[in-house]
């Protein structure tokens, strides 16, 4: 048991605002467990407090056991804020969760054992001030906002310079294209959660040859990818090619690194320049395909897009039974699109 728990402060009310409307701007999405505590773990690492969110005589802690401190109840009862307080050598005993949790490391050193449902130990994290996880604390692998047509299409056919998705256009995007995250005044909606998880922990993106450029771009000397000088990923970016280059440099922090690899030898390669954060597979279908066999992709926000392409490159080909290995969540939106997340189920 706690040794206390206070009820909420009155002068932390501007303090938290901002965290307490984007959690409920998350938990109004009404996604699955799994993927609420990720929108949430992006607003912690938005909106993170700092140590003053509790008066000094609250950091203390309390000699007896750890401390509980209640910042928020939201009046419908569907989440609330409690910062917790251990003093050194303070311990939690194991326990599991019931429902989501989302955590963010304020101050100090979090030292967590991980146990199978035999109680059997399994891992060992330290999560170091200022961090936030929603359902891992580890280095993750992730696929964000990868659109799908309603026959499994990631790309069209007929790929050019000036037709990127082939004759998909932008077809498998226009739910993107009206989100605030795009543009200034789109839609706050269902869409734009999701499209917020795309950057916040991402340390690294691995991507296909398909997805840096067009065919026969190795040929073009001058090409450095389609998206000007001042790529969205701000991370090193690492470009599965049967014909490297030199790495490039662009504005931004973004740099191109050209290799020959497999799908395991790419990802250890992101891993080192993440430098403890998770990589993100960018695509095309065929490098998400790829990773998917191989059983290294932790994390899948798929969206499913309402037209039929008929032919270009297919996601799911080869993957017969993927989802016996994933918690697999469906939420529709009212822009027609369906967003499907797979979750890696424990061991």
């Amino acid at each position: 048991m706690l040794s206390s728990m206070t009820t909420t402060l009155p002068h932390l009310v501007d303090a938290l605002t901002d965290l307490v409307d984007g959690v409920r701007t998350a938990v109004s999405a009404r996604a699955g467990w799994a993927d609420t505590a990720q929108l949430v773990a992006e607003q912690l690492r938005e909106h993170l407090p700092g140590p003053d969110v509790l008066t000094a005589e609250q950091r203390l802690g309390s000699p007896d056991d750890y401390c509980g401190h209640t910042l928020h109840v939201e009046p419908d009862g569907s989440f609330s804020i409690i910062a917790l307080v251990w003093r050194p050598g303070q311990i939690t005993r194991i326990h599991d969760h019931v429902t989501w949790c989302a955590f963010g490391v304020i101050q100090g050193v979090e030292h967590e054992d991980l146990f199978d449902a035999e109680l059997n130990l399994v891992g060992h994290h330290e999560n170091h001030a200022p961090i936030t996880e929603g359902a891992s604390t580890m280095s993750l692998v992730r696929v964000h906002n990868f659109s799908i047509s309603l026959d499994g299409f990631g790309t069209g056919e007929g790929q050019s310079a000036e037709a990127h998705f082939g004759h998909a256009g932008d077809r498998l995007h226009e739910w993107m294209f009206t989100t605030r995250w795009w543009q200034p005044g789109g839609s706050g909606g269902v869409d734009d959660v999701f499209t917020r998880q795309h950057d916040p922990g991402i340390g690294a993106e691995i991507m296909g040859a398909g997805k840096w450029g067009h065919p026969g771009w190795h040929e073009d000397s001058e090409w450095t990818g389609a998206w000007g000088s001042n790529p969205p990923f701000h991370t090193p970016v690492f470009v599965l090619t049967h014909h490297p280059r030199p790495s490039i440099e662009m504005e931004g922090g973004t740099t191109f690194h050209f290799i020959d690899a497999s799908p395991a030898e790419a990802l250890e390669t992101a891993r080192e320049a993440a430098n403890g954060q998770d990589v993100r597979i960018g695509g095309g279908p065929t490098v998400i395909r790829d990773f998917l066999a191989a059983g290294l992709v932790d994390y899948m926000h798929a969206v499913v897009v309402p037209i039929l392409l008929g032919r270009g490159v297919r996601l799911w080909d080869g993957l017969e039974g993927l989802e016996k290995d994933y918690q697999v969540e469906a939420t529709s939106s009212p822009s027609g699109v369906t967003h499907v997340t797979f979750t890696r189920r424990s061991a």
